[in-house]
């Protein structure tokens, strides 16, 4: 069904010039997203990024590629935890990101009676990535 989402307005800081990543639950037709995207450039960003968990796409391809070709929109990313057709995959702005590794951790966790609270706190992870980056800039 359609979002009962009557309007997006921006309240944060300026982002004149700087990458924005919007991050979403999910895409049917990517009105939401797409709404925020416009939105935000009229503020001068230099590059917008999406994550969401899923993608349906049960309608608004077409709109995304018309985003990527105006320089609107750099990359989509989504979990591979739902069926994409083939015609969403070969998008240049799509990328799918393989959880099962994440599911199966979680899983085997479960499976031995202990917490995955540990597996669900990424500042750890999120700070070697960030050590890496910095790293390979030197």
């Amino acid at each position: 069904g359609k979002n009962p989402i009557v309007q997006h307005e921006y309240i944060g800081g300026p982002l004149d010039g700087k990458r924005v990543l919007i991050i979403d639950d999910m895409i049917a037709s990517g009105e939401s997203v797409i709404d925020v995207i416009n939105e935000i450039q009229k503020q001068n960003v230099s590059d917008v990024y999406a994550a969401v968990s899923f993608a349906f796409f049960t309608s608004g391809l077409e709109k995304f590629d018309k985003l990527y070709e105006e320089g609107k929109l750099k990359k989509l990313y989504s979990t591979n935890l739902t069926y994409a057709p083939e015609e969403l995959l070969k998008r240049p702005w799509f990328v799918q990101v393989d959880m099962s590794k994440f599911i199966a951790k979680i899983l085997c966790t479960l499976n031995n009676d202990e917490s995955i609270s540990p597996l669900l706190d990424s500042a750890a992870r999120i700070r070697r990535l960030l050590k890496r980056h910095n790293q390979n800039k030197d």
